[in-house]
């Protein structure tokens, strides 16, 4: 069940759905259903060790400029009330031509955060 619950761990994020695979795994194998809280628990911890190695191979292939660049982005600069990670959540809005001007803009400001990242390197595992 462990395995299995890891692999869905890969591609699903809501743990009722990698418990869901968990349980189909057990009826498969044609196992008695343990308590549900083992179940769960074991959902838990592969959803923790995936996430893990997902965020350790983000890290290693973000490197030390790349994480300097997002804890400057996550940054609350002195007289400003929000970090310029909200800035980077912004919706384009309507398509009008004031809202296409700021989409611009955003764009030009999204550059220079640009890193030189290989994202198929993060995502095999």
């Amino acid at each position: 069940m462990l395995d299995a619950t890891r692999e869905a761990a890969l591609t699903k994020e809501d743990l009722a759905d990698i418990i869901n695979v968990g349980i189909e795994e057990l009826v498969r194998l044609r196992f008695e259903l343990p308590a549900f809280s083992t179940i769960h628990r074991t959902a838990q911890y592969a959803k923790t060790q995936v996430n893990k190695q997902i965020y350790g191979q983000v890290t290693a292939e973000l490197g030390s400029r790349g994480r300097e660049l997002i804890n400057a982005l996550l940054k609350v600069h002195p007289g400003k009330i929000r970090s310029e990670w909200d800035s980077l959540k912004n919706e384009p809005g309507k398509p009008t031509v004031k809202n296409i001007g700021k989409l611009v803009n955003q764009l030009e400001w999204l550059k220079k955060w640009y890193l030189d990242l290989t994202p198929w390197a993060i995502c095999p595992m």
